[in-house]
């Protein structure tokens, strides 16, 4: 049977949700749980930091144990984003609140324990999903549309020679003779057009949805339940296609070393070396989806008389830096010494942004009396943070990049002649590079959440006052990222002198 491409797409779409929900998780956590902005932005960041790090022991246990396959773990990966995303819901206090016996606002005093084991129960399902759909939805499209070539859309000749009863040979060319070309051709019209239409629809016209859905609904339980629902039924569509799914040749265990030439003491240390400096970045990248968006839920939401969501920065506007530098990101990573170089000054840059930003929002907070006010709105604009989610985004992809391109020079693959897997095991070596990139990543991120305890102590016992308050209002995020700034510039000069000292 034909797989359907259509109901494999369906994949990407708890991916994206997810991707949507947790940008704006930090702002739940503040708002309905009334935790701490550091406590709030602790449990992200950690989770963002596993889904960055579990997809490399994924990998680790597909291709080195041989104990599953890209077809399993996709199919880990829908139940787990499903069951992950439907305790999310269940864990908001309006859902559940019949049972518990606990009230159905969404306030701090309506989260019982009940609901507090199902939310902390729902992360790491969707961590294990996220990580899951990274490490085997390549692999599983790639084997699907490989599928997908090899079996024909339309009648063999020699089907057709035995259904067409034979006739006179003739070189005329009537236009009979070219009713079977013509069908062959309308047929193959229609299929692609059915096909890809729809699939534009989910690919394009969904995300749209999506994104104003949970950008402007109000209500949390139905934000959580929007992703709930569509990833339950998105699942449903794609186990409706289960048996014609290839399922592929079940993975023999192999070696690292059998992937990769055992490096020497020097390269190992020159990527010791590269991924510690690279994990500074990480640390500007945790603030993106955690302070960035704690800095915007109180500004002015309006453009004239229009109210646009806090969700368009993460999910938009920096993926937009990412795709309009796509090509000068691309040509710095490709020297990847200059590209993380180059990605440090935006991650600099992007601190010393946000640093003068939250000096002016904190001028305007008490200006307008609203220090012990957290949830009122101040006049200043939410586009004031435009520039360092723009900076963020480029930093971020640079670093990433550059990161891929250092693992594939200093990790060499082993040639045709010494391996004759090598053509399959070379076809999987970027994926196994991009784990790694976002690897260093995660720990970049988790270590952000260090970082903030660090300099909360450090300042308290310097200054008397942490600049970590328990709102944003009385905090002081700007000195956070002037800090970061002074971090990140110390982190480029330390990697230029071991560049020249030649030790990265």
């Amino acid at each position: 049977m034909a797989p359907s491409l259509l109901k494999a797409s369906v994949v990407v779409v708890p991916n994206l949700l997810t991707t949507y929900i947790m940008s704006i998780m930090a702002t739940y956590l503040t708002d309905v749980w009334e935790l701490s902005i550091t406590h709030a932005a602790a449990i992200v960041n950690l989770y963002s930091g596993m889904v960055g790090i579990i997809p490399v022991g994924l990998i680790c246990v597909v291709y080195m144990t041989g104990f599953t396959g890209s077809y399993w773990m996709i199919l880990l990966s829908r139940f787990s984003f499903t069951a992950g995303l439907v305790l999310l819901t269940l864990s908001t206090p309006p859902v559940l609140s019949w049972a518990t016996g606990t009230c159905s606002a969404s306030e701090a005093e309506c989260i019982g324990q009940v609901q507090k084991i199902l939310f902390y129960t729902s992360l790491p399902l969707i961590a294990v999903g996220v990580s899951a759909h990274l490490a085997s939805t390549l692999t599983f499209l790639d084997e699907l549309l490989k599928q997908k070539k090899s079996e024909p859309l339309l009648p063999s000749s020699s089907e057709s020679d035995e259904q067409t009863p034979p006739t006179t040979t003739t070189t005329t060319t009537t236009p009979e003779s070219n009713g079977t070309a013509g069908g062959r051709a309308n047929s193959f019209l229609s299929y692609f057009t059915t096909e890809h239409f729809f699939g534009v629809i989910l690919m394009v016209l969904f995300p749209a949805a999506a994104l104003l859905a949970i950008g402007y609904i109000s209500s949390w339980w139905i934000k959580f339940g929007i992703g709930a629902i569509c990833t339950l039924v998105s699942t449903s569509i794609f186990l409706s296609g289960l048996s014609s799914y290839p399922r592929g040749p079940r993975p023999q265990p192999i070696r690292l070393t059998k992937i990769f030439r055992v490096q020497d003491t020097k390269t190992i240390l020159t990527l010791i070396a590269t991924c510690t400096t690279c994990i500074i970045t990480g640390v500007v990248i945790s603030i993106g989806n955690t302070y960035f968006i704690e800095q915007a839920t109180d500004l002015n939401h309006y453009v004239g008389s229009l109210w646009v969501p806090v969700i368009i920065f993460p999910v938009y506007f920096q993926e937009l830096s990412k795709k309009l530098c796509a090509r000068e990101i691309k040509r710095c990573a490709g020297y990847h010494v200059f590209g993380i170089a180059v990605s440090m000054v935006f991650a600099t840059l992007c601190c010393i942004t946000a640093a003068k930003v939250e000096t002016r929002r904190l001028g305007l907070v008490e200006s307008e009396g609203f220090v012990d006010e957290p949830t009122s709105v101040i006049s200043m604009t939410m586009f004031w943070l435009l520039p360092q989610f723009l900076l963020l985004g480029v930093a971020e992809d640079l670093s990433e990049r550059s990161v891929i391109k250092i693992f594939t020079e200093k990790l060499e693959i082993k040639t045709p002649e010494e391996d004759v897997d090598a053509k399959a095991i070379r076809e999987d070596k970027n994926m196994y590079m991009k784990m790694f990139a976002q690897a260093v990543s995660g720990v970049g991120i988790i270590c952000g959440v260090l970082s903030v305890y660090v300099v909360g102590e450090i300042s308290a016992k310097v200054g008397g006052t942490s600049w970590f308050q328990y709102t944003l209002n009385k905090s002081h995020l700007d000195n956070y990222y002037w800090a970061l700034a002074a971090l990140s510039a110390a982190n480029l000069v330390v990697y230029v002198l071991l560049y020249f000292l030649d030790l990265i």
